[in-house]
């Protein structure tokens, strides 16, 4: 019911990477409705792009990233799955010079749902084993330029179009962590400022698991002051204070010093939801007020937490995730899985490191099987959490695919 190729290259010409790949993944599937692809920030992406578009006659959602996902991690390569399927309808658009991020999220979703011609939004109940599962005959990828816009006021506007009715799975594009800027790509338009998105119109089940591993390690605070993504004041005194009084002086001053270095990697701030989850808020940066800037934002009023991990708790966190995924639609055998998407956070490969993050997508594959994998490392995540699009940091999101109609 869903064929999948993967394929990826190391072509140092660009344009022949991109062509390369693609041309070894019709080799298994010749007629692909789709391909979603994944490409090196140390690219020149636009030729990359070309190459693709020289090799495909489908749809194609793809963006740069901080590292890609094929089976295993992969760093340096366009890597790229190709899905054929008469079981899925893909739309896919995009949209570009767009600072207005809300905007975006909201402009994005909405001509998604008029190109599909999707008139309702909605789920299919199944009874199975005892349990009534709601599979959704809908569902959404976005991958977001990752630089010079706002993760959670893009998650803001999608959320204002769907509420909380369908899934929700993507990624922000990465640059390999130079953070100079990122690509995303349809088949139309390439763009260093907005955002592709593809809407699912599915009769296959798709789950969605996420999962982080970071706990609290300091009492609760209350953001006093903040300016989206800008944390002045945690119970009234400076950010950086109180980071110092929880971690110490010389965690504190490695904020200031080493910006987007592995303390900020390690220690989170976790937004609490009614829920009682932790949202995680990457801090990039301390600035010489006292004010912490932060890779999402951090509302005021809300209640947060400073919090740490290990990599025991990130593996643990990762099957968790792929469990979330197989029991939301009915926990399928590995061989009724057609394929897993996994947009999994740079922060948590950085801190892995290379020769190690494999260890994660393992955990993935010891809950969900063998089966066919793509993703990337991204700048930010997107996912259903509790009725409604969010954004999240340092967080792995493992979406699946199944082979098993919904209606059988």
């Amino acid at each position: 019911m869903i064929n999948v190729s993967l394929a990826f290259s190391r072509e140092k010409d660009p344009f022949v990477a991109g062509k390369e790949a693609a041309e070894e993944a019709l080799e298994d599937v010749r007629k692909p409705d789709i391909a979603l692809v994944f490409v090196s920030g140390s690219y020149d992406i636009k030729q990359v792009w070309k190459g693709l578009k020289s090799a495909l006659d489908c749809d194609i959602i793809g963006c740069s990233t901080a590292g890609e996902i094929l089976n295993e991690p992969k760093f340096g390569t366009v890597s790229l799955a190709l899905i054929s399927t008469d079981y899925i309808r893909f739309f896919t658009t995009s949209e570009g010079r767009c600072p207005d991020y809300e905007y975006l999220g909201r402009s994005l979703t909405e001509n998604l749902i008029k190109e599909s011609g999707v008139k309702t939004l909605g789920y299919y109940i199944r009874r199975e084993s005892g349990r009534t599962l709601l599979l959704a005959f809908h569902a959404f990828l976005f991958l977001v330029c990752g630089i010079g816009g706002s993760g959670s006021e893009f998650a803001r506007g999608v959320r204002e179009v769907i509420r909380g009715y369908p899934l929700v799975f993507g990624g922000s594009a990465g640059d390999d962590l130079k953070f100079e800027k990122t690509w995303v790509f349809d088949k139309w338009k390439l763009h260093s400022d907005g955002a592709v998105g593809c809407i699912l119109d599915t009769k296959l089940p798709v789950g969605v698991g996420v999962g982080h591993g970071w706990t609290p390690i300091s009492p609760p605070f209350v953001v006093t002051k903040s300016q989206g993504n800008k944390l002045l004041e945690l119970d009234g005194k400076p950010a950086v204070e109180v980071y110092s009084e929880v971690l110490g002086e010389k965690i504190a001053e490695k904020l200031v010093k080493e910006p987007l270095g592995k303390a900020a990697l390690v220690y989170p701030l976790g937004i609490i939801d009614i829920h009682g989850r932790y949202r995680l808020r990457h801090p990039i940066r301390a600035l010489e007020d006292g004010s912490i800037i932060c890779s999402g934002d951090v509302p005021m009023g809300h209640v947060v937490r400073i919090m740490s991990t290990d990599e025991g708790k990130m593996i643990d966190a990762a099957k968790s995730a792929a469990r979330q995924a197989l029991e939301s639609i009915g926990e399928p055998n590995p061989e009724d899985i057609g394929l897993a998407i996994i947009p999994d956070c740079a922060a948590r490969m950085a801190i892995f490191g290379e020769n190690k993050c494999k260890k994660e997508i393992e955990a993935v594959k010891e809950v969900i099987g063998d089966v066919p994998i793509v993703g990337f490392y991204t700048y930010g995540e997107y996912s259903s959490l509790g009725g409604g699009v969010e954004y999240l940091n340092e967080t792995i999101v493992v979406g699946i695919i199944s082979r098993r109609s919904l209606l059988l």
